[in-house]
């Protein structure tokens, strides 16, 4: 009896090592991404070229940017293939009418819950019809 019970603390203990060992990579979204294009599904706009956009998930459920003009941050988690952003905080500057609008559409599309999808180094970002493309950062 005192074997079988041994034998079973060992058993027990060694499934505990096994799921404590076993730590989980990366969310697949952590890293930097950079926009590629947005706007409406059926007829996207390619991003301005000479304006250096960014999006960076944390491990930490953490979210950063800037699509144009203005810097944002916020919270994020993971609920299978939907990203829910808690409401995102950004300064407040003036720019350009064209970065503006790039950067109010990227923001409404990452507000609540959205879907996205993840093939090799592309990010697609979907909120009903509007969507955000995103390139993964080398």
């Amino acid at each position: 009896m005192r074997k079988q019970l041994a034998f079973g603390t060992c058993i027990v203990l060694l499934l505990l090592l096994a799921a404590c060992s076993a730590a989980p990579a990366n969310p697949p979204l952590v890293g930097t991404w950079s926009l590629k294009s947005f706007g409406s599904a059926s007829a996207p706009q390619a991003a301005l070229p000479e304006i250096n956009t960014t999006l960076t998930f944390s491990d930490k459920g953490e979210v950063t940017g800037n699509m144009g003009c203005n810097s944002f941050g916020g919270g994020y988690n993971l609920r299978n293939s939907k990203i829910v952003f808690e409401p995102l905080t950004s300064t407040l500057m003036a720019c350009e009418e064209a970065v503006m609008n790039q950067e109010a559409a990227a923001l409404q599309v990452m507000a609540g819950e959205v879907e996205y999808t993840l093939e090799n180094d592309t990010l697609t970002l979907r909120s009903g019809d509007q969507i955000l493309v995103l390139q993964a950062q080398k």
